[in-house]
């Protein structure tokens, strides 16, 4: 995960304190990068976005281990 934001670093430390790392996204948002990562994929339990998502973006994420939820 990537972000354009400087405040990054309070994502990372509240990941790293968190028992579960759920992410909520736009599916438009997926193929974008930014200039700052802020978590590994392996840092990500569950990502829910809209029924937009991709197919092959799903796979991708499932293959990281990542839950994926479309609502």
């Amino acid at each position: 995960m990537t972000t354009f934001n400087e405040g990054y670093n309070v994502t990372q430390m509240m990941a790293k304190c968190a028992k579960t790392v759920v992410i909520l996204a736009d599916s438009s948002k997926l193929s974008r990068s930014g200039f700052n990562q802020v978590l590994l994929p392996e840092q990500i339990d569950m990502l829910i976005t809209d029924s937009g998502i991709l197919s092959e973006d799903v796979a991708r994420f499932r293959s990281q281990g990542i839950h994926v939820v479309a609502v």
